[in-house]
């Protein structure tokens, strides 16, 4: 901008100092606007309290990332097929009340040859007799082709131009993984679904991610410990759909973890070749190998003081103690025990707890680090 010198003479220092001032601060928000910063009512306006809108009522929605996880080989392409074709007629997924909106869906996979993938989809088509809607279903098969999670945007960017999808179904998910990309590293994962973020923002599409959970029974494991690999890949997702298996033979039970919806009721579904059928008098809680001793950590009742103190029968127990303790009564695991002194040490304010603070009254009992720093209890006038 060209400024005349005699504009400037001739001009109010105090006005032009505000000028200046006024420039300045709109060249501030300009640059904070350019790196997403939004202020509140803006954002009010633009939402008026409205959700992104459902592809499955209850579990997942445009632009979010939802994982399916299931021990190996018990169906679970299968099942990304019945969410393909509920998504592709309007139906219910498996559940009553997972009720989908109609829309076009993409399919990646990289398991299969072709053949088989076409045979599959003709099967259970014709078994659900939504063979005219499969118009809308866009196949990408890439099996042997290298194809990984960064290079999913330029292959699915041309095709979203001729058909904008409502679901993207990503089977599976192990083999979009980099030689070398360990899915054991959390840093790793989140990297990985920082992708899946970006494709599911860019298309606008619901993306569900066929995933593996690992060998054994997940019985005794909350729902978000329950797949094969680092933490952060039940995190970092939208929603997290299982299945683990039923005591009844070919049952599953499905949960989710939902970040968007209240979280949906158990339920138990069947799987019989090419079907997965829902369950109406199936007893959810009938998980194959659950330990009624071992409840998943987010589930448990808390360690309340009055219970606590029974543990606490003579002067100073250490932590270690009192968890070796309360994992020998109860049955619970290691991880289990800790997770349950950890709320109360924080219902405390332990945390911040520290040998020159002496010992700290909880109530009806105290506390106090040792000298070789691990936290000790004692009960109160001991």
């Amino acid at each position: 901008m060209k400024v005349d010198v005699n504009d400037v003479a001739a001009a109010d220092p105090d006005a032009l100092a505000r000028n200046i001032d006024a420039l300045a601060g709109q060249a501030q928000l300009e640059k904070a606007q350019s790196t997403g910063w939004v202020n509140f009512v803006d954002l009010a306006d633009q939402y008026q309290g409205r959700l992104e809108a459902p592809v499955v009522r209850g579990l997942v929605r445009r632009g979010e990332v939802m994982n399916i996880v299931a021990p190996p080989k018990v169906g679970k392409s299968w099942m990304a097929y019945h969410l393909a074709l509920a998504v592709l007629a309007g139906t219910s997924f498996i559940l009553p009340q997972w009720e989908c909106s109609p829309g076009s869906v993409f399919l990646i996979d990289n398991e299969l040859h072709r053949s088989t993938l076409s045979n599959r989809l003709m099967t259970l088509s014709r078994e659900k007799g939504v063979g005219a809607a499969m118009a809308n279903l866009e196949v990408l098969p890439i099996r042997g082709r290298q194809v990984y999670l960064e290079d999913l945007h330029q292959l699915v960017d041309a095709q979203c131009r001729l058909n904008r999808p409502s679901l993207i179904i990503l089977d599976a998910f192990y083999r979009f993984l980099r030689p070398g990309t360990s899915e054991n590293d959390n840093a790793s994962v989140i990297q990985m679904y920082n992708e899946l973020d970006r494709l599911a923002q860019n298309t606008g599409a619901a993306l569900a991610v066929v995933h593996h959970s690992t060998k054994g029974s997940q019985a005794n494991k909350s729902i978000v410990d329950v797949g094969s690999g680092a933490s952060a890949q039940a995190r970092a997702v939208d929603t997290h759909m299982v299945l683990r298996q039923h005591e009844t033979d070919g049952w599953y039970v499905a949960e989710a973890a939902c970040r968007s919806w209240a979280p949906p009721d158990p339920a138990v579904v069947a799987w019989g070749w090419p079907h997965w059928d829902y369950v109406a008098d199936g007893d959810p809680s009938q998980l194959l190998g659950r330990d009624p001793r071992r409840v998943p950590p987010a589930d448990l009742p808390e360690l309340d003081d009055a219970t606590f103190l029974t543990y606490l029968d003579s002067y100073w127990k250490s932590r270690s103690i009192v968890e070796d303790r309360i994992r020998e009564r109860e049955g619970c695991t290691v991880r289990m025990v800790k997770t349950r002194i950890g709320r109360l040490v924080e219902r405390h304010g332990l945390l911040g707890l520290k040998k020159s603070d002496g010992m700290k009254n909880c109530g009806d009992f105290m506390a106090r680090i040792s000298r070789y720093g691990g936290m000790e209890f004692a009960l109160r006038g001991e």
